[in-house]
């Protein structure tokens, strides 16, 4: 058998064991997850309020299946020389969360609620968070806005009164440009979110997703504008409302 023949017998043989072995090319974007798009912080109170919602793709737009952690850095702005938002030791972790074990992180179905402190008034930071998958692929970051700590107006008075249809919820505040009301079912669960969808305006609001002789138990917050940011107060006093017609007399 001729040598050149040879040669191109074993070279086949190789190249198709080498491929058997590889197994389809995988592009490096479908290894990461995909960058987290609404990232928020907001102040309440003595605390800052970050919210998102868990990647569930990656960049390359498939399914992400293998989302091992989500970190949250914090960076405190100074103004002066060494202020650098790009270095790396700019950054303080705030918290590394597993998506099943979510830790001191609230999370509700794929939304998540961490809470931080304020910090002195006049601090400002910023919040950032990256994904990591299990295969080692990192998210590009997203990063929130630059937060100014204000001072927080005082907790406003809420009180309930039933009607036949809804519950009316009126909040009194001196000054304030507009309030939120915070629902929850149990005193075992944690607030999560405003029940109105927009800061209402106004003295009152009214709940009309309620069930009969279910109770429900309410905090209000008012809102300023400082700065051009909103400013949250810290919560009310809960009040609780069993929702039920009055009995005739």
């Amino acid at each position: 058998m001729p040598a050149a023949r040879i040669i191109l017998i074993v070279t086949a043989f190789f190249l198709l064991a080498g491929c058997g072995k590889k197994g389809a090319l995988i592009p490096p974007e479908a290894l990461v997850p995909a960058a987290v798009t609404d990232l928020n912080a907001r102040q309440q109170g003595g605390d800052i309020v970050i919210t998102w919602t868990q990647p569930q793709k990656e960049k390359s737009g498939r399914p992400l299946k293998d989302l091992s952690s989500m970190e949250i850095t914090r960076r405190l702005v100074t103004g002066g020389s060494t202020d650098c938002a790009a270095c790396p030791e700019s950054w303080e972790k705030v918290a590394e969360l597993d998506p099943n074990y979510p830790g001191k992180a609230l999370k509700i179905g794929a939304l998540y609620i961490l809470r931080d402190g304020a910090g002195e008034i006049g601090r400002k930071a910023e919040y950032r968070l990256v994904s990591r998958s299990k295969s080692g692929g990192e998210s590009q970051s997203a990063t929130t806005r630059l937060m100014t700590t204000e001072s927080a107006g005082d907790a406003p008075q809420l009180t309930a009164e039933v009607l036949p249809s809804s519950v009316r919820l009126s909040v009194k505040s001196a000054g304030a440009a507009g309030f939120n009301i915070y629902r929850r079912e149990s005193k075992s669960e944690p607030a999560t979110l405003p029940l109105n969808g927009e800061p209402v305006k106004g003295a009152f609001w009214e709940d009309s997703g309620v069930s009969f002789g279910k109770s429900y138990f309410y905090r209000a917050t008012t809102l300023e504008l400082k700065n051009g940011q909103p400013v949250e107060s810290p919560f009310s006093k809960e009040t609780e409302v069993l929702f039920q017609l009055p009995e005739l007399r």
